[in-house]
């Protein structure tokens, strides 16, 4: 039996570091500057990676003209916490609130408890990935019509 001694590389750091998916050109300027830094520290600082997400997360929702700011029952003006923002944009796009819930709980993992995983990471991005594809390129809307129109034909293909 053989035996070798292997070892095993990782990158600890990457400048500029490449894309883990590709971005939508409608993706706003500032939204797209958050996730190519999420992308760099991805190899950097895997907790700074996470809250950079949900930072993006933020301002995604400022993209979607999400308020910041809410009434009370009082009729007072507060600073709405990113789950009521996340709230706010679920009634307006339905769909979608277990993934920003899920990718803002790793972001304030990574915040408080100063680290994330890896894999974690990657799976946030891929979770943003096909959210991205249909929130900002509205994929699923477009299946939606072409869907339609194949019913409409009603067997006129």
């Amino acid at each position: 039996m053989v035996s070798y001694n292997s070892t095993y590389y990782s990158p600890t750091q990457m400048y500029p570091a490449p894309p883990v998916f590709p971005l939508s050109p409608k993706l706003s300027k500032e939204c797209a500057a958050h996730l190519r830094k999420a992308f760099e520290l991805l190899w950097v600082d895997p907790a700074s990676c996470a809250n950079r997400i949900r930072i993006f997360l933020e301002r995604l929702l400022d993209q979607f003209e999400v308020p910041y700011m809410g009434v009370n029952n009082k009729g007072r003006d507060y600073d709405m916490t990113l789950a009521q923002r996340i709230e706010y944009l679920e009634d307006k796009k339905p769909g979608h609130k277990d993934a920003f819930n899920a990718m803002r709980n790793v972001g304030n993992f990574g915040s408080h408890q100063g680290k994330a995983k890896f894999e974690t990471l990657i799976n946030c991005f891929e979770i943003l990935q096909e959210m991205l594809k249909d929130l900002v390129d509205g994929r699923k809307s477009r299946l939606e019509k072409m869907t339609a129109a194949l019913l409409v034909k009603n067997g006129n293909f």
